[in-house]
């Protein structure tokens, strides 16, 4: 199991460097065996939202203050 955190810079965004960080980690654990790649977004944050899940993760739980946690099975 792994956890991820991405951070783009505000004005380096819309280049798709989430895609391409999160595509590259996705092989990594996958060459590693990793089952499972766990992350926590803001609600507000739907770009990333959308993003995790056109590549697959599910949406496990939304806390109380207002941070969905995902998860994708390797």
């Amino acid at each position: 199991r792994a956890e991820y955190a991405i951070v783009v810079r505000s004005d380096m965004k819309g280049q798709r460097l989430g895609w391409k960080l999160l595509d590259k980690m996705i092989h990594y654990c996958r060459a590693r065996g990793t089952r499972y790649i766990v992350g926590q977004i803001l609600l507000e944050n739907r770009r990333m939202l959308g993003m995790v899940q056109k590549m697959g993760f599910t949406r496990q739980d939304i806390t109380a203050d207002g941070v969905a946690e995902v998860s994708l099975k390797l």
